[in-house]
């Protein structure tokens, strides 16, 4: 077990991953929230038609707010599908089993879920009208990032990884 966990990828590799997703993310987010400003800019028109100026600022700072959410999320559900995100396959990493087979996708999107539990627990409560969750979420959603600190650890698995029964390896090395 002790060679397999030294062929996994440590924080730098996932650190600069994260990174190139992070600046896609932003990216394709402005891209899409440019929709959802124009749509928001025409709607503040109507609200704020005596400050010309701001209805397009603020249509354009909450549209990219939005585009961000949205293509965050689909983006990072890539990860859930296909076992990397487009960071991750740029760097030659991919998610697999703890044992470094290749992990299926059921436990691929449980480690998603994990990893996402903020924006899970936000959709639950507008779903089911339980404001809690957002806050339940919340704090999970810290626990989750301080848990990300373990890949520093020996086993190189942030506590998603962990719970999830996965570990994030070198596309060459899963069988």
């Amino acid at each position: 077990m002790g060679a397999l966990m030294e062929s996994r990828a440590g924080f730098g590799l996932r650190l600069t991953a994260s990174l190139i997703d992070l600046v896609l993310i932003i990216l394709g987010g402005i891209v899409i929230g440019s929709v959802f400003g124009a749509v928001l800019g025409g709607i503040f028109g109507g609200m704020l038609a005596s400050f010309e100026s701001l209805r397009g600022f603020w249509g354009g700072v909450l549209g990219s707010l939005i585009g961000i959410s949205v293509f965050g999320t689909l983006y990072n559900l890539l990860e859930g599908l296909f076992g990397a995100t487009i960071g991750k396959m740029l760097i030659g990493l991919k998610i697999g089993d703890a044992d470094g087979t290749k992990a299926g996708i059921g436990k691929l999107f449980f480690r998603y879920l994990l990893k996402n539990i903020t924006f899970v627990c936000s959709l639950l409560a507008g779903i089911l009208g339980i404001a809690i969750l957002t806050k339940i979420g919340a704090v999970l959603g810290l626990i989750w990032f301080l848990g990300c600190f373990l890949v520093l650890s020996r086993t190189r698995q942030g506590l998603h990884d962990m719970i999830a029964g996965t570990a994030v390896y070198p596309r060459k090395v899963l069988r």
